[in-house]
């Protein structure tokens, strides 16, 4: 009888959403009108990419690749690792655990395994299930372009001469360089030939960067490869989206953050870097996530990454490796530390979790079979317990908010969980750990010194704009540079604004955030509109998600900011785009 009058009471708020919804407007599309002119131009790209005499070159290298034997390739490998293996020790010496040694033995093995088939490369792709799963299921490509009516043919001359050749650039640049570049060639020429595997490949190794030297780099040679693979579909035709005035607005702002590191205090290098990673998301994302299926993919990718991190973060907090920089010992020191994982900073940690963790919501949601509903449960469940050891009570916040969104928003069924798990929550609070409790009542608390620290920065930044009512410029340096001098005392060491209003309020002036203010206004109306009209069903659980996911990032956002990493910046905008898309489907729908 309780789930019967909660189902009741589900059904009516819908109602009454869907008429609330339906009162909102859709956004307009922008039409750009072909001609003749680009008709003919289109063709002629077309005509070059099929003609090409690069174009022809890489047809004829795939084929011949397709053709070879897999012993072939074992030679390739014996020589180029036999060689590198050699000269190294010669050259360098001997040291066992040097990646100059690791990496030839690993080919050399490798090698071996090669050498003991004679069939050519097709028919070996064609018979494995994973190279069947990854390159026709995963990544769509077509069968047709793997088969070859010959059979596999021995030409030992190719494969000797590679071989000797790629060797001898191994002892003369290092292994691990020209390991790199070979795996780089193979890759580019994977992603050229699928580029909406790009974005799923970053957004599953976008919390990993971290462990590299140079992290923000890498993310823009990346996405650099993906503009330009897509600049080459876009210009043929091939890889199109329709245009909407929320598109323009992106823009614009993307290319205020540019204007910003050239002008006043900014620095050139900061507002260039900010302004691509913004543009590259949200080009790439509405370009190449139009389709739910590599949306699919995608948050598959950023739900593995999200589980992976989420486990070494529970790792390091049981290990005893949690750290206690970032909180006020004299009232949490009993907390045993704030876990960092890849990101070396809690709140940035958190962040990516909160944006993360409404994806496997998505999953448990709209799965048809129960392994991934407990996978996507599992993956939510260890998630939300790593979000809590980062201590991070603004993604607290928004974790709270984003859960109860989405289990208002999805579905009748997930509403009237809600509404039952009210109840269950007034007994089940009392059991929560006690540190936990303490720290979730401190919010708003004025004598604790983070949201003190947080409120005098605020001062410091209001005062700052008093002066500055036309922004600073892009930058830590820039906010370091005119900060201090209007810092309240004690806050002089700031980085940033720790308020996403306020920062781009500050970077970018009252430009700047105008045209960030009109562009929320704008997913805001698009998302009441796409709720109102989106059945219950996998379409729905993905919008409600991406909403939901947004409005805890954007609650955090008031106590923190969002944006101090590059590649959390990045993710920020590519969610933003990807909802715009989903704004497009609905109207399709």
């Amino acid at each position: 009888m309780i789930l019967e009058w909660l189902d009741r009471i589900s059904g009516r708020i819908y109602q009454g959403f869907g008429k609330i919804g339906a009162r909102c407007e859709e956004q307009t599309e922008i039409s750009f009108k072909p001609n003749s002119r680009s008709a003919a131009f289109y063709r002629r790209v077309l005509i070059w990419q099929n003609n090409g005499a690069f174009f022809r070159w890489k047809r004829r290298l795939f084929r011949a690749f397709l053709k070879c034997r897999v012993s072939d390739l074992g030679i390739f490998f014996l020589l180029w690792s036999g060689i590198e293996l050699g000269g190294g020790l010669l050259l360098r010496g001997f040291d066992r655990f040097s990646a100059d040694v690791i990496l030839p033995l690993v080919q050399l093995l490798s090698a071996s395994v090669l050498l003991r088939s004679n069939r050519s490369c097709a028919r070996c792709i064609g018979g494995s299930c994973f190279f069947r799963w990854l390159l026709f299921d995963v990544c769509a490509l077509s069968e047709s372009d793997f088969v070859i009516s010959e059979g596999g043919r021995s030409n030992r001359a190719a494969p000797v001469l590679s071989g000797i050749l790629v060797g001898v650039l191994g002892v003369w640049l290092t292994p691990a360089i020209v390991l790199g570049i070979f795996s780089g060639l193979v890759l580019t020429a994977f992603l050229a030939a699928v580029p909406e595997a790009i974005l799923t490949l970053i957004l599953f190794v976008l919390p990993f960067l971290n462990a590299l030297s140079h992290p923000t780099w890498i993310l823009c040679g990346v996405l650099f490869l993906g503009l330009t693979v897509c600049f080459g579909k876009a210009i043929s035709g091939k890889r199109q989206f329709a245009w909407k005035d929320v598109d323009l607005l992106a823009l614009w702002l993307g290319v205020l953050f540019i204007l910003g590191g050239v002008v006043s205090h900014g620095s050139a290098i900061d507002g260039l870097r900010r302004g691509f990673l913004m543009l590259s998301a949200w080009l790439l994302t509405r370009m190449l996530l139009q389709s739910p299926t590599w949306r699919r993919r995608g948050a598959l990718g950023l739900i593995c990454s999200c589980l992976i991190c989420s486990c070494l973060g529970i790792l390091e907090y049981v290990m005893g490796n949690a750290k206690l920089q970032w909180i006020d010992v004299s009232r949490f020191g009993d907390v045993g530390g704030r876990v960092c994982g890849f990101f070396g900073n809690p709140n940035l940690f958190a962040e990516f979790l909160l944006l993360t963790l409404p994806l496997c919501l998505w999953f448990l949601f709209s799965s048809d079979t129960a392994l991934k509903k407990w996978a996507s449960l599992l993956a939510f469940a260890v998630g939300s317990l790593c979000l809590v050891l980062t201590w991070s009570r603004g993604a607290w916040l928004g974790w709270i908010l984003a859960v109860l969104a989405f289990l208002a928003l999805c579905s009748r069924r997930s509403l009237s969980i809600l509404l039952a798990s009210v109840f269950l929550s007034m007994g089940l609070i009392s059991y929560l750990p006690s540190a936990v409790l303490r720290r979730f009542q401190s919010i708003g608390n004025v004598g604790d010194s983070s949201a003190n620290y947080r409120f005098y920065t605020w001062r410091g930044v209001m005062r700052m704009l008093g002066a500055h009512p036309w922004g600073i410029g892009c930058g830590e340096s820039a906010f370091r540079q005119v900060y201090p001098r209007y810092a309240v005392s004690g806050t002089e060491g700031v980085m940033h604004a720790h308020q996403i209003f306020l920062e781009v309020f500050t970077e970018l002036g009252v430009a700047g955030l105008l045209v960030f203010l009109w562009l929320l206004w704008k997913m805001l109306r698009g998302s009441v509109s796409l709720l109102a009209s989106a059945g219950e069903g996998r379409r729905r659980a993905e919008s409600v998600s991406i909403v939901c996911l947004l409005t805890g990032g954007l609650l955090m956002g008031l106590f923190d900011s969002l944006w101090y990493h590059n590649g959390l910046f990045w993710l920020f905008w590519c969610f933003f785009a990807w909802l715009v898309n989903l704004f497009g489907e609905g109207e399709r729908a």
